[in-house]
């Protein structure tokens, strides 16, 4: 694949290309980068807006979901130490289900949203970041390709939100003008990553 095809390519012929690869501890780390991409990229407006929304509903009963960013941060932290050896199979899962944990609330969420207008303090856009970097950095502990995707969501729609790019972009439905901001955020996210994808699996470690 070249990087035109990629910054192009749909979601699913990604995947594939992702898991055709074959080396699961740079993919991981791959994965791991994007996220880190993703987080970085979010200014401290962002992570406030998130960190409200995470509370507009209590979670299900027995969850306990932590701090937004640590959780996400160690989820991160804990699959790139295993990787590379550093961290334990237990870890990993523990730290991968607190950040499943978020990102299932913010899905909760949603699923339960007030209608557009209905409420002014209902930030969707909030609800979308940190939905998809939780399940991101979820994604990225298991190697699962869907963390290259979700990270690119969590950027363009920092960048700019949109509720209908938000869907084309994630599902490629043609309407959309491909100058639209979004979709302009959403490729050259896809153009940073395939930056990563070459310097980690370039490299000789």
């Amino acid at each position: 694949m070249t990087e035109l095809e990629w910054l192009d390519c749909k979601d699913g012929d990604q995947s594939a290309f992702l898991m055709n690869l074959g080396d699961n501890r740079k993919l991981q780390l791959f994965y791991c980068a994007c996220c880190r991409h993703a987080y970085d990229l979010l200014n401290d407006e962002h992570r406030v807006r998130i960190s409200q929304m995470v509370n507009y509903f209590l979670p299900s009963r027995g969850v306990v979901l932590g701090e937004v960013w640590e959780v996400i941060r160690n989820a991160i932290e804990t699959s790139e130490r295993f990787a590379d050896g550093h961290s334990t199979d237990a870890e990993r899962e523990k730290a991968a289900q607190k950040a499943d944990d978020i990102s299932n609330q913010f899905g909760d969420i949603a699923a339960c949203a007030p209608v557009p207008g209905e409420d002014p303090n209902y930030d969707d856009a909030a609800v979308k970041m940190g939905s998809d970097l939780a399940g991101a950095a979820y994604c990225a502990a298991f190697i699962l390709p869907g963390a290259a995707e979700l990270s690119v969501r969590v950027v363009a729609n920092s960048v700019a939100y949109d509720n209908e790019a938000y869907y084309a972009g994630a599902e490629g439905t043609p309407e959309i003008d491909p100058m639209h901001p979004h979709l302009l955020a959403r490729r050259a996210e896809r153009s940073a990553q395939w930056k990563l994808l070459q310097d980690i699996f370039d490299s000789k470690q």
